[in-house]
């Protein structure tokens, strides 16, 4: 299930749930009573979207479920608002009052988790603000730990089993029980794919480290025993988790009996995994991600520590290299191009691979620009990834958009 896919089912869920709630319920006051219903059935079927892909499903797409989840989180809290204020208008009547509880505290719970999830996990609003506003925003979220929010964000099933509750009292107090049956059942769907999730993300995937390398002085190679995941490919990701914390990685390489894949010790999480030695235990699960193809010239743009996606990326294009790769890295400084000697060596053996490198902030200061791209005789025909940190991505895709390529792939991190 694609990007497009899951947002045209964001758009219809709610609608087979209004419907129903309407033909049961006795309406005080028929436009406001529609208007609320009809919200709060877009609120409740978006969160429970929600919660399926919170336990990641392997038919979606990593980085497209990733998409849609910050899409329908910030557009859940508005319908709960909206739902709020519609329902004190459709005048419901005492009997409702103590199912409104509920909901109400399913909002209170839901406003501060998921916006101080916005707040400090996804971020990727930041790069839009004034520069001097995301200076004095840095310093607030360096004070707290990204492994920890993650917990707290985990906090919002609480809201969802408390939005159950309300449409189960509300749908008592109008003595209409069948008209919870399908409430239920679009919250039963998504909690049996996550309780199946909890259950392999504590009780399996259990493996141990098979080799550990270090390939500068802060980017690590790890590889671990492929018999928790057999069917871990490249370019799948990789969750590994320490304690109660995890992390994800893009496999690089797969071979009958390990899984390699490549990070930088820089976080608290990756330093603490690049203390672990050959055979410590580790546990891990593999997300799958859209599989690329290469019926068609490649255009593969990275920056920073981006190149390791594009490391998965090129030995997927090596098992069938017959249409161009044209690979562009740009680094800061010279010492984090660790990976030129690979690519140079790819780029002796095959003629349709093509490395060109960008020094930002070194010697003679070399960008990527738009000229540049223009050069490249396969640009209109090619499919265009991008993998780089936010601002560097963002300003990528603004480069291809102004030489009119629309075939534009974006991982951001």
């Amino acid at each position: 299930m694609n990007r497009k896919m899951l947002l045209f089912l964001l758009c219809i869920a709610p609608i087979p749930l209004a419907l129903w709630q309407l033909y049961f319920q006795p309406n005080a006051d028929p436009f406001w009573s529609i208007v609320s219903t009809f919200l709060g059935a877009a609120a409740y079927s978006t969160m429970c979207i929600i919660l399926l892909l919170g336990a990641r499903p392997k038919g979606i797409d990593y980085y497209d479920a990733q998409v849609v989840h910050r899409i329908a989180a910030v557009g859940s809290l508005a319908l709960i608002l909206l739902h709020n204020q519609a329902e004190g208008l459709a005048h419901n009547g005492p009997v409702t009052h103590a199912a409104a509880q509920y909901g109400g505290n399913a909002q209170t719970i839901f406003l501060i988790v998921a916006g101080s999830s916005v707040l400090l996990l996804a971020t990727k609003w930041m790069m839009y603000l004034p520069p001097r506003l995301q200076q004095i925003i840095q310093p607030v979220r360096r004070l707290f730990r990204y492994d920890y929010i993650k917990w707290i964000h985990h906090l919002n099933l609480i809201a969802i089993v408390l939005m159950v509750l309300h449409i189960v009292y509300m749908n008592i107090a109008w003595h209409t029980p069948i008209g919870m049956s399908l409430f239920l059942v679009y919250f039963g769907i998504p909690a049996a794919f996550y309780i199946a999730f909890l259950y392999n993300r504590f009780a399996s995937g259990h493996t141990s480290v098979q080799s550990i390398e270090s390939i500068s002085d802060y980017t690590i190679e790890m590889s671990v025993a492929k018999k928790a995941c057999p069917n871990a490919q490249i370019g799948h990701i990789l969750w590994v988790r320490l304690g109660l914390h995890e992390h994800p990685f893009t496999i690089t390489d797969v071979t009958n009996e390990a899984i390699f894949f490549i990070f930088e010790r820089k976080g608290t999480f990756t330093k603490k995994l690049a203390n672990q030695t050959p055979g410590m235990p580790l546990r891990v699960q593999v997300q799958r991600t859209r599989r690329l193809t290469f019926t068609q010239p490649t255009i593969y743009i990275t920056g920073g520590s981006g190149i390791t996606a594009a490391i998965s990326a090129i030995r997927q294009w090596l098992q069938q290299p017959n249409e161009p790769f044209y690979l562009y890295a740009s680094y800061r400084h010279q010492k984090e191009a660790i990976y030129a000697h690979y690519f140079y060596s790819i780029l002796q053996k095959h003629a349709h691979f093509h490395y060109d490198i960008f020094i930002t902030r070194e010697h003679k200061k070399r960008r990527l620009t738009p000229e540049r791209l223009v050069q490249n005789s396969d640009l209109e025909k090619a499919q265009c990834i991008i993998c780089a940190s936010d601002a560097a991505a963002a300003a990528f895709e603004k480069m291809l958009r102004d030489v009119s390529v629309t075939n534009i792939r974006k991982e951001a991190f």
